[in-house]
């Protein structure tokens, strides 16, 4: 129901939670040290989110379909990124994932189509960077291939041995080469 406009702190005053509010502007979560799975999923008209250093975690689906959400800053203190955290955020343009992030859930940019950086903070010892993409330190799990990579064709290097769950969602690619090795997708 997109009448509905819900957003609370719970009477600890940390645990925020907030149900499809559309006419949501402003998430400031200053005190917070959590919030909950599809906290601010749909709230269309949300631009402005303040995270604090004590967030932690962003949950699964958190701030999907936030579609008028720009700008993206992730605290440092940041440990996880849920899955799809922040899928079909259309306006967002950038992202730098901190050093202390060292777990990402599937593709946490998701239909992002505005992206043109996601990069990854120096010293971060979780994730490796190729040519814009993202993977696991490993390098045998590809998370995240940004939408906004241009060229029709993808080669997925040979020691991919999984794709993570929304990893090409939003790109234009027309073919990707697989490993032989690939056992997940």
């Amino acid at each position: 129901d997109d009448s509905m406009a819900y957003a609370a702190v719970s009477a600890d005053g940390y645990y925020i939670y907030t149900y499809h509010a559309p006419a949501l502007e402003k998430a400031e979560l200053s005190t917070a040290t959590e919030f909950g799975e599809y906290c601010f999923a749909y709230c269309r008209e949300l631009t402005d989110v303040v995270l604090n250093e004590n967030i932690t975690k962003i949950p699964a689906y958190a701030f999907a379909g936030c579609t008028n959400v720009e700008t993206l800053a992730l605290s440092v203190g940041l440990k996880n990124l849920g899955d799809f955290a922040f899928a079909d955020c259309v306006k967002i343009t950038e992202a730098v994932i901190p050093e202390s992030v060292a777990f990402m859930g599937a593709n946490p940019f998701a239909n992002c189509t505005s992206l043109t950086s996601v990069e990854l903070a120096d010293g971060n010892k979780s994730f490796v960077e190729q040519d814009g993409v993202i993977f696991d330190k490993t390098m045998y799990t590809l998370i995240c291939y940004p939408a906004y990579k241009t060229g029709d064709t993808y080669q997925i290097p040979a020691s991919v041995y999984e794709i993570a769950g929304g990893a090409f969602a939003g790109t234009e690619l027309k073919s990707m080469v697989l490993p032989d090795n690939i056992r997940k997708t």
